[in-house]
């Protein structure tokens, strides 16, 4: 139909041609598939079968869209109408993502012979066979290809929509009960996306509160800040009923309030036979001889005022989203080229596999070195955010070590005086740290520790005569106290392992593809750590023996200045001092205990706290830095992949067709995102804000 000429001229006047290079714009995004990745601008079309959808579309188009009792709309219609100097129509059908190659070359020869434009409806029918073609054991009647019309005419606004199969709640003719989930999968995936402006279709001629639709719009869009409503077959309504006040009611936006508002449209019978000036014609007589007419704005009711609304909402939605839009595809772009750099380039040849190894090695090494200097030069400690802590390995190792001191000061020693409130505190005193095997120290009151002391001088007595009792006792009773420092050790080792490990694993995936990064763990990362576990446990035990089995040796001043202080301490206070705990955390240990035993006691406990740091020391030292951690910049170097037999480069290196397919596939979605950001760009430096 041509609209009337002031309807004309106030459309030409409405948008600009800013506006129609914005929706072209869009389009051209979607047609290079950005809509996979990045959520576009768009207006849905949805509502519940019969609802008078296909009818909506055909009065906006002027197209004869196939309608009827029973009839399904059998995939996603994108509706495009343009300006251009003449009237145009093209057709074409835009495949599903995951379709095979063949079937993107069946669908790309769609229309394959002539048909008018004008006998739409065989159009729509031939598409749905062509689709048929492509999957002849669908179990189903429902496709996600979307058809894709384009409707050029000189004076309507530009606007791009999308048509959805109608909501049903049982088969219908030509359905299968498979359907039923297809749809509503379909329908709601594209209500859910953010940037979309939905169009929800409801008829006059059923019961509001059995409508689909409306359901789906609170669910998804529950503020309605996204939402259009438009009322189909007012005339359907009987006049003076109920129902037409309720309708009427819900036009005004009182009930399902929705920040865009209602419209209404009087559809033509799906068995009336006339032109579409002749349709216009008739809903304009109805509204003028209606209430709808009488109690709605004019700029709500009939389809010139409805394409110039849509028009309207979608040049806003563009223009608000576009720089989010620009901005995802950028990342987009961004992360694809860093997945492609990730698989590096064709490794066909051994010489092409020894040059990729050589690259990651380089990676690889480097970030070991960072790793271990603490820095965040890469984006690899980042990549899960400014501060994460599980990529600083520095942090971690840290973490591990403090853990390792804490455990050993509060739980390292085997026997601990009881002071009067320690039973009441015990679980507070001795929190549990994971890794660790929950060895409490034994308490016991002073009695019961000097009579201990008493029983190990009395079984040495008569072989040392120079003294109350034998060396040897300090070094039984410490030997006693540190029986648990081995143990501690052995699991902080463990857990040091278990967090290099990963944290060698987490480099390899960022360096490599994910094929490679598990080659790598498996015949490179494994075996250097099968060797550090070996070499870092020998040195715990290395460590361990002289406390366990050598003579008690020190000749730090410390010793001496600990025990002197004890021994003042006993002095100064000969009865005791209750308060007064023996274990390896506090110097200076006083004691009341005069004789053999209380010595025994200052000499062993004086011995333990000096020695106790510097057996921590050479744990986090000796052991973890020299065996485990100070070379982890050597385990895979450039080095290391001149030394590799052939056979390691191919284990290593070599691609599976699955490699091949994905280099492909992502080298195809980077130049979309490429030349989608390309497009865009003019657009980012404020062209249209």
């Amino acid at each position: 139909m041509e609209e009337s000429s002031g309807e004309e001229s106030g459309l030409s006047q409405l948008l600009s041609e800013e506006n129609t290079v914005l929706l072209d714009l869009i389009d051209k995004l979607r047609s290079l598939g950005i809509n996979k990745d990045v959520p576009l601008p768009e207006i849905i079309v949805c509502g519940d079968q019969s609802s008078g959808k296909s009818s909506v579309l055909e009065a906006i188009s002027h197209l004869s869209f196939p309608k009827g009792q029973g009839f399904c709309t059998a995939f996603p219609t994108e509706l495009a109408l343009r300006r251009s100097a003449t009237h145009n129509t093209s057709v074409s059908i835009q495949p599903a993502p995951g379709r095979t190659e063949e079937a993107k070359v069946i669908l790309s020869t769609f229309p394959s012979h002539e048909e008018t434009i004008e006998d739409f409806k065989n159009v729509v029918e031939s598409a749905k066979k062509e689709l048929a073609k492509c999957d002849p054991t669908k179990n189903g009647s429902v496709f996600k290809d979307t058809l894709r019309v384009e409707v050029s005419r000189p004076d309507w606004p530009p606007f791009t929509l999308i048509d959805l199969p109608g909501l049903i709640k049982s088969p219908n003719r030509g359905q299968v009960k498979e359907d039923v989930p297809v749809i509503l999968d379909l329908v709601r995936s594209y209500m859910s996306r953010p940037r979309s402006i939905i169009m929800a279709v409801v008829s006059a001629k059923s019961d509001q509160a059995t409508q689909l639709v409306l359901d789906l719009v609170s669910d998804l869009d529950p503020t309605g800040m996204r939402t259009l409503g438009v009322i189909t077959m007012p005339d359907l309504a009987p006049k003076g009923s109920k129902t037409e006040d309720d309708f009427i009611h819900l036009a005004k936006n009182v009930e399902h309030k929705l920040r865009l508002g209602w419209h209404v449209l009087k559809n033509q019978d799906w068995d009336q036979h006339c032109s579409m000036d002749e349709r216009d014609q008739y809903e304009r007589e109805f509204f003028e001889d209606s209430r709808w007419g009488q109690e709605l704005d004019a700029d709500t009711l009939g389809v010139g005022a409805l394409r110039e609304r849509l028009a309207k909402l979608l040049e806003t939605q563009i223009r608000s989203t576009l720089p989010e839009v620009i901005t995802a595809i950028e990342e987009n772009r961004t992360a694809v080229s860093e997945q492609i750099e990730r698989l590096g380039p064709d490794r066909n040849s051994l010489d092409d596999q020894r040059d990729y190894l050589d690259d990651i090695s380089q990676h690889f090494q480097r970030l070991m070195h960072q790793s271990l200097e603490g820095g965040s030069k890469s984006d690899f400690f980042t990549a899960h955010g400014p501060t994460d802590s599980e990529l600083n390995l520095r942090a971690v190792l840290k973490s591990l070590n403090h853990n390792f001191a804490t455990v050993m000061y509060e739980r390292g020693h085997k026997r601990e005086e009881q002071t009067h409130n320690l039973k009441t505190f015990f679980r507070s005193t001795y929190p549990t740290i994971p890794g660790f095997t929950n060895h409490c120290p034994e308490r016991l009151s002073r009695e019961e520790y000097l009579a201990i002391i008493e029983r190990l001088i009395r079984a040495s007595d008569g072989r040392y005569v120079d003294g109350p009792f034998h060396p040897g006792v300090i070094e039984v009773l410490f030997r006693e106290q540190s029986k648990h420092w081995q143990e501690f050790a052995e699991e902080h080792v463990q857990l040091v392992l278990k967090a290099v490990r990963h944290h060698l694993q987490l480099a390899a995936d960022y360096v490599a593809n994910a094929r490679t990064s598990k080659a790598l763990q498996q015949y490179i990362i494994s075996v250097e750590m099968e060797k550090k576990r070996k070499l870092v446990t020998e040195k715990v035990r290395e460590l361990v023996w002289p406390y366990r089995y050598g003579p008690a040796i020190t000749y730090t001043h410390q010793y001496q200045d600990v025990l002197k202080a004890a021994k003042t301490s006993a002095q100064q206070n000969p009865q005791g001092n209750p308060n007064n705990s023996i274990s390896g955390t506090s110097p200076g240990r006083k004691s009341t205990i005069t004789g053999s035993a209380g010595q025994v006691l200052r000499y062993m406990n004086a011995y333990y706290e000096v020695t106790l740091p510097t057996f921590i020391d050479n744990i986090a030292n000796l052991a973890i830095e020299m065996c485990v951690v100070h070379d982890l910049g050597e385990i895979f170097t450039p080095s290391t992949v001149r030394k590799m037999n052939e056979a390691m480069v191919k284990n290593l290196a070599s691609e599976s067709p699955s490699v091949q397919k994905q280099r492909s596939k992502l080298s195809t979605q980077f130049e979309q995102l490429n030349h989608a950001y390309s497009t865009c760009l003019p657009h980012s430096l404020g062209k249209f804000h």
